[in-house]
Formats: C-alpha cells, sequence, structure tokens
C-alpha cells in the first residue's frame, strides 16, 4: 500500500511537525518557507517516504479515532496491551493535528 498527501500544505506540516518525509521531496532545506515553495510547484500526489510508515503506528498518548465504529474507544491510546484496529487513524501526536494520509494499493 501507498500512502500520500494531495494537500501540499498537509504535506508541509506533517514534514515540520512530525518530520515525515516524502519519496520526491527528499532534499533538506534550511528554511520551511524553501520547502513550502517547493512542495507548492510540485505537480502530483507527495507519496509519503518508506522510513516515515512508522509515523502511522498509533503511539501511546496519541488521540485516535477507530473507523470500526467503537465509539467507546475513541480518545487517548495509552493501554500497551490492546492492539488497534488496522483501521485506527491518528488524530492528534504530542498535542498536534496529524493529517492521515490517503491509501492506494502498490
Amino acid at each position: 500500500m501507498r500512502y500520500f498527501y494531495r494537500d501540499p500544505l498537509e504535506a508541509a506540516y506533517m514534514a515540520k511537525h512530525h518530520g515525515m518525509q516524502f519519496i520526491d521531496l527528499e532534499n533538506v532545506f534550511e528554511h520551511i518557507g524553501d520547502f513550502i515553495h517547493t512542495i507548492v510547484e510540485h505537480d502530483g500526489p507527495f507519496l509519503v517516504h518508506p522510513d516515515s510508515l512508522h509515523l502511522l503506528e498509533p503511539c501511546p498518548g496519541d488521540l485516535i479515532d477507530s473507523r470500526e465504529g467503537f465509539d467507546d474507544d475513541v480518545g487517548p491510546w495509552i493501554n500497551l496491551a490492546w492492539t488497534p484496529p488496522a483501521t485506527t487513524i491518528v488524530l492528534r501526536r504530542n498535542g498536534k493535528l496529524f493529517f492521515w494520509p490517503e491509501c492506494e494499493a502498490a
């Protein structure tokens, strides 16, 4: 499966606040403004680099949402013994928004 963002500002936010890397945007920029300028000019989806896929795994303290309808399970995930369902998405991490990428089969 390939994960990607269509919105360049979501990609920039995820790079800045969560350290996410993208396949087509592996350059290191000194200023976030240079990075934003580069991705706004980029045409096409922003593919999440394989080295950043671990960021999509829920972590203790995340605010999560399970798309399987478990209303009681929505909230901070802190139980390390509980394995979240595969349809779980992260909404916030470390108090910051976490934009969930789109996904397509590879």
